[in-house]
């Protein structure tokens, strides 16, 4: 036996709980001061939508040990779901957002129907009308009355139809407000507020997701910064680390990614890299940098030069993002001891980083 399709009011309770799950999850996570990145509102859509869960659960333990964290709740969501997580927190979004648009398509459907049934009744009336008015009988009596009754009925249900178009449209708002929402909370937690660059969570989000790839990784460091700091100012060295941070931006690909780690340290990654491609991108950000006169942005007053020290790893795809950056990382501490102002490869056993 064919199923029924679904009544409009169905698919509205549907669209309801889910936008009261999405408003539940932002309320929860707010009000337990977490960051709610794509990885924790998959956390929480298992822990809030499916109590039975196995995913459930383990959140749950977490909330009567009143020890919440986006680190906890990560581990749990890369326990729980494949690797594309972030793709599946959006699917439910455009779930969400899908079912608002299929109830609009049904409501014109409806609306088209019903102004078929009033051009049918239209030429009813007419053929009713034409009828010799000595002589109505009762067919044409009940006709009539039949006729009237359906205009009620069209009426009535064309009110309802404006009601829940109201209704739907200020759902559509709040489902725009919720996605605007949430993606102001991932700029925040994966940008840096200086420089507009990953800062160093979008850097790892990155990183984890070149596992099993080929790319570079650079480190790379303002030399001396400390100096430029206490002879010129912390707003100067702002502006400067602002200035560097755009160079980097402008040295690399579109594809390649640029992260302030904190400081004056910056990270690159270069996808689908090898080393001697990465030496010439190195080598022309430190040359860039390099050859910038600085100057105090307000008063003109001359900084000079500032330099950068670099640190390059490579990995196969055989490493993950953990592993090259710390080779990145003592790259980058073996070009600051061999001078500063260069560009180090990391190769094994190439320094002894006790002396």
């Amino acid at each position: 036996m064919q199923s029924e399709a679904p009544t409009a009011s169905s698919r509205e309770t549907k669209v309801t709980a889910s936008l009261l799950l999405a408003t539940r999850i932002v309320e929860f996570a707010l009000g337990n001061d977490l960051v709610l990145d794509p990885q924790v509102f998959a956390a929480f859509h298992a822990y809030l939508g499916d109590p039975d869960g196995e995913a459930a659960a383990e959140v749950a333990v977490l909330v009567e040990a009143g020890c919440l964290s986006e680190k906890g709740l990560h581990e749990i969501a890369v326990r729980i779901a494949p690797p594309d997580a972030r793709r599946r927190t959006q699917t439910v979004q455009q779930g969400v957002a899908d079912s608002l648009a299929a109830i609009t398509e049904g409501m014109d459907a409806h609306a088209a129907a019903l102004d078929e049934d009033e051009r049918i009744v239209g030429r009813i009336e007419q053929s009713l009308a034409a009828l010799p008015s000595a002589k109505p009988g009762p067919l044409a009596g009940a006709l009539r009355a039949i006729v009237s009754l359906h205009r009620q009925r069209l009426a009535a249900q064309r009110a309802a139809i404006c009601e829940f178009g109201a209704s739907l449209r200020a759902e559509q708002v709040r489902i725009l407000e919720l996605r605007r929402e949430l993606e102001a909370l991932r700029t925040e937690t994966t940008l840096d507020g200086l420089t507009g660059l990953l800062n160093r969570r979008g850097l790892d989000a990155h990183l984890s997701a070149q596992n099993g790839t080929a790319f570079t990784l650079l480190m790379i460091d303002i030399d001396h910064f400390k100096s430029i700091n206490d002879r010129f100012g912390h707003p100067a060295g702002d502006g400067i680390i602002k200035s560097v941070g755009a160079m980097l931006r402008h040295c690399v690909r579109e594809r390649d990614f640029v992260a302030r780690m904190g400081g004056e340290e910056f990270a690159v990654i270069l996808p689908a890299t090898g080393e001697g491609a990465a030496d010439i991108v190195a080598a022309r950000i430190r040359a860039s940098v390099a050859a910038r006169r600085f100057v105090k942005r307000h008063t003109g007053e001359p900084i000079g030069s500032v330099t950068v020290s670099i640190g390059g790893a490579c990995g196969d795809g055989a490493v993950g993002g953990d592993v090259l950056m710390e080779r990145a990382d003592q790259a980058l501490y073996a070009s600051k001891r061999g001078g500063r102002d260069r560009v180090t490869f990391f190769a094994d056993n190439a320094w002894n980083m006790a002396s």
